[in-house]
């Protein structure tokens, strides 16, 4: 009997209840879209944005009609939101070191410099990358640093730069991607330079591209809440847009192919979202529904646990019950 007890009590200390907690909010809408998969951009209504706000809510998830969830991505961290642009670069080479004071680089002084001109920047329009082709013919390639022609106030502007060695395995040749973009668009000067190590005896540079990015027109229409929504639909509409907590949230639309990003200012197509869907269930895995489901597996397993063990406890038992009500033999 007290060994029964003690497998009851075990087994309720693994046992898992619910805290009584109240479940944090949550809201779907409906999304009207064609029946055929694409990409498509989405904004919450006035309504749901005052939600979003009263009732700090931090999570958007979009979903199939078969609850199905659908990659998606916020504009701010989107690369669809702007259309790309490739300026080809034409520049001289100069030497800076008898004319002003020379930058000093990890590699030595930047004594010599390739001079371009920046090209006409449009409306919201910024620098994205800088590309070229290198090559020398000495050991080490040293570095390069760009610098705006007059230098830019602000010092930390004139400290882009690389190692040309950086992420190369050939120190005769390589590629440079010097990275440029900055989220809101600013005033260039109208040069600039890349600063070396070395002169253009020992470098050559090769097909410069200056690339930039241009803020598509409905980018800069508001919207509230967590902003525009870029998701990739299935083809399973209508499709479901949940405000609320969700444990994969918007991760990622998954578009491998720019090419039509790029190029059209009004890419991806608009849809706009229904009226919130009175008493729709919760989709997808929640934070503290994950746990639970960990919690119960783990309750599973010691139950299981327990059981055998106490299984073996009650055979040991019954045996050593039967050896000592066995008759003594004489």
């Amino acid at each position: 009997m007290i060994f029964a007890i003690s497998i009851s009590i075990a087994i309720a200390a693994v046992t898992v209840s619910a805290d009584g907690s109240t479940p944090p909010p949550y809201h779907v809408y409906e999304i009207p879209a064609p029946a055929e998969p694409g990409v498509f951009r989405v904004r919450i209504s006035d309504e749901a944005t005052k939600l979003w706000a009263i009732e700090q809510i931090q999570s958007v998830s979009i979903f199939d009609n078969a609850g199905k969830q659908q990659g998606c991505e916020w504009l701010r961290q989107s690369r669809l939101g702007a259309t790309k642009k490739s300026y080809p670069l034409a520049g001289t080479w100069r030497d800076i070191g008898d004319l002003t004071p020379p930058a000093r680089g990890s590699y030595g002084p930047l004594h010599f410099a390739w001079r371009f001109a920046m090209p006409a920047f449009a409306a919201n329009e910024s620098p994205y990358y800088l590309h070229f082709n290198w090559r020398s013919n000495v050991s080490n390639p040293g570095e390069m640093r760009l610098v705006e022609i007059p230098p830019d106030k602000n010092p930390q502007r004139s400290l882009i730069g690389i190692h040309l060695m950086d992420g190369q395995s050939n120190s005769a040749k390589g590629h440079v991607n010097l990275y440029l973009y900055s989220e809101q668009p600013r005033a260039w000067a109208p040069d600039a330079e890349i600063q070396f190590t070395l002169s253009q005896d020992e470098l050559t540079v090769e097909s410069p591209v200056l690339d930039t990015l241009t803020k598509k027109p409905w980018t800069l229409t508001p919207a509230g809440g967590p902003g525009w929504i870029i998701f990739k639909g299935n083809g399973n509409a209508p499709y479901r847009l949940q405000l609320g907590e969700s444990l994969y949230g918007c991760g990622g639309a998954n578009v491998t192919d720019m090419t039509i990003s790029y190029a059209d200012p009004e890419w991806p197509p608009e849809v706009v979202a229904g009226a919130e869907i009175e008493n729709a269930p919760h989709v997808g895995e929640t934070q503290a529904s994950w746990h639970k489901q960990i919690e119960q597996r783990e309750g599973t397993q010691a139950r299981g646990s327990w059981t055998v063990w106490g299984f073996w406890i009650g055979l040991a038992f019954a045996v050593a019950l039967g050896i000592s009500l066995k008759p003594n033999k004489r």
